[in-house]
């Protein structure tokens, strides 16, 4: 391959490299006037950052190109963005979700979004500059302080690799396949979390025999179920925090420490834990969760339920959260953790969470909590069946989201530096598409 150096990435000879500025405008929007919350009349969607995550077009704001309604004249100040142009947030901490989208028709945007627009599409294509904004961190470009914030200087000084445009074509048909994939892959994992939501709410009313329900405390429950307070079933312990001046570390030291932010999908993430030093563990050796345990989040996101993986038996537990010991015959803590989870469940937790400057729910309010208790354990056991099966597959798509997203990933990288050459690459796009 025939490469040409420009002293920041190695591109092949028939590219340019040029500073943004030569190739695109980058411009910010104007402050979102509240009394159009909601208005759908009008041609021009009204994007703001709460939209960046959202679909649909945002709110519609204007009637013609022209601004016909003179306070919209005084308030806009601005044409719209142009379809084609991406936009992202430039201000405060949305900025780090690193968000960025194309516009699909001409629109208005707020003035915490960015918009950049190509000067010359015959020359970029938008969708081109758009998959290359998708490799800029935008947090490299904040200025520091508070609440960071880009601006369109910092913007243009970036370096952008310019291929020939039928290069830019397949470059972008490659990458939009891919980044396909990863949205439909989100699409199913929102779908079965739903789902999963939906048959909580359902199993925990009418059982898996479609009982008749009767009318209790937390609403309505198979007729033939019991309803008991948690401190009759179990005790609860709280964790334990780092004694001051010590520090959790990155290297297995054995004792594991699990975190709030350690919590997933009724489960631990592995990756990520942190572990306490050697010489610190005796000092909150009895501050640790077993793989029989369920845990509750009690401060910061609080509610979340979930039990650890076998292999992380007897790990610490952070003092934001606490521990449920199962003392009852009666219930399984499996069958806890499902119930704890349920829309029955959330309500009380709500209920019961201290409304302070920092919000947080209390060890005797949650032995206060009232748990649905099913006749048998082999019914617990069959409703346990049901959400582990929807959890394996919730957690088969979370696995493959993840490989999806390193595609895409690596394939931005490649193609956006000239690394690899898409006429080159031995891709099966359908797959990309099927998956």
């Amino acid at each position: 391959m025939n490469i040409a150096s420009t002293g920041h990435v190695h591109i092949p000879e028939a590219w340019q490299e040029v500073t943004l500025e030569h190739v695109a405008v980058a411009r910010g929007g104007t402050p979102f006037p509240h009394r159009y919350q909601g208005r759908r009349s009008g041609a021009y969607p009204f994007y703001k950052v709460s939209d960046m995550n959202a679909p649909g077009n945002g709110v519609a704001m204007a009637d013609s190109a022209n601004w016909i309604e003179p306070d919209v004249v005084s308030e806009l100040g601005a044409k719209p963005f142009p379809r084609g142009t991406t936009i992202f947030p430039k201000v405060g901490g949305a900025l780090l979700t690193n968000k960025k989208r194309l516009l699909t028709r001409d629109s208005v945007v707020d003035n915490n979004l960015m918009g950049v627009t190509v000067r010359d599409p015959g020359a970029v294509l938008p969708e081109y500059l758009y998959q290359w904004l998708q490799s800029i961190d935008l947090r490299t470009l904040a200025n520091p302080g508070p609440l960071p914030s880009i601006n369109a200087r910092r913007l243009y000084e970036l370096q952008i690799p310019i291929p020939p445009l039928e290069e830019q074509r397949r470059i972008t048909r490659v990458l939009a396949l891919a980044q396909r994939a990863v949205e439909n892959e989100e699409k199913t994992i929102a779908a079965t979390r739903e789902l999963k939501q939906a048959a909580l709410a359902e199993v925990f009313a009418r059982g898996l025999r479609h009982q008749p329900p009767r009318d209790t405390e937390i609403g309505p429950l198979p007729k033939d179920w019991d309803v008991r307070q948690l401190h009759q079933l179990a005790v609860v312990k709280g964790g334990k925090r780092l004694p001051k001046g010590q520090v959790l570390v990155d290297n297995d030291t054995g004792f594991a420490y699990i975190r709030v932010t350690d919590f997933d999908e009724n489960t631990v993430a592995i990756s990520g834990l942190k572990f306490v030093p050697k010489h610190v563990q005796p000092t909150i050796a009895r501050y640790v969760i077993n793989k029989d345990d369920v845990y509750i989040s009690i401060a910061g996101t609080i509610g979340m339920v979930g039990m650890i993986p076998a292999r992380l038996d007897g790990a610490n537990l952070t003092e934001n959260a606490a521990r449920i010991v199962v003392t009852s015959q009666d219930i399984e803590p499996s069958y806890l953790m499902r119930f704890l989870d349920s829309p029955a469940a959330h309500e009380q937790i709500r209920a019961a969470t201290l409304k302070n400057a920092q919000p947080k729910l209390a060890l005797t309010r949650i032995e206060q909590l009232v748990i649905a208790v099913p006749p048998t354990k082999e019914e617990q056991r069959e409703i346990m069946r049901v959400f582990d099966a929807i959890d394996t597959s919730l957690r088969n798509h979370l696995a493959h989201l993840e490989v999806l997203r390193d595609l895409f990933a690596a394939l931005l990288d490649k193609l956006m530096t000239g690394g690899i050459r898409v006429d080159k690459l031995d891709l099966d796009t359908a797959a990309i598409v099927a998956a």
